[in-house]
């Protein structure tokens, strides 16, 4: 059996640009990196064709999905690993409905995900990965 992850942003030419003028000092040293990233997916009120985002099983979560891409173009394309990290990630939605069919279902998955740490030059990481709020009847 083979797996294969593809991982869309790391090849990303602004990324890739970012990098460069880094690696050639042009912005300077690095003293900290910000990574905040707010989705619509993954709300309380989802529409059927997002149930297959719902059960954990499937691996369908801001975390796996949005944070894998964007971790990995941060720390591969741009800037490197940090040295030091720590996370702390929020199931604020223990429950999500299917809008046409108002079915609910129990949901595990983290809806806030932040992580902070340092890098080896002593520049600070600060990521925040989180499902916008949004005011629905359900």
């Amino acid at each position: 059996m083979r797996t294969i992850i593809g991982l869309q942003r790391r090849l990303n030419p602004g990324y890739r640009y970012v990098r460069g003028l880094l690696e050639q000092g042009e912005i300077g040293e690095v003293r900290s990196v910000r990574l905040h990233v707010s989705v619509k997916y993954f709300r309380r009120a989802r529409p059927t064709s997002l149930y297959f985002t719902i059960p954990e099983k499937n691996f369908s979560s801001l975390l796996s999905i949005y944070g894998g891409h964007f971790l990995d173009a941060l720390f591969t394309t741009m800037v490197g690993y940090p040295q030091s990290l720590s996370a702390l990630t929020v199931n604020q939605f223990k429950k999500v409905t299917l809008v046409e069919t108002r079915e609910t279902f129990p949901d595990t998955s983290a809806d806030q995900v932040v992580l902070a740490g340092t890098f080896g030059n002593g520049a600070v990481l600060t990521v925040h990965i989180e499902v916008q709020s949004a005011i629905t009847s359900v």
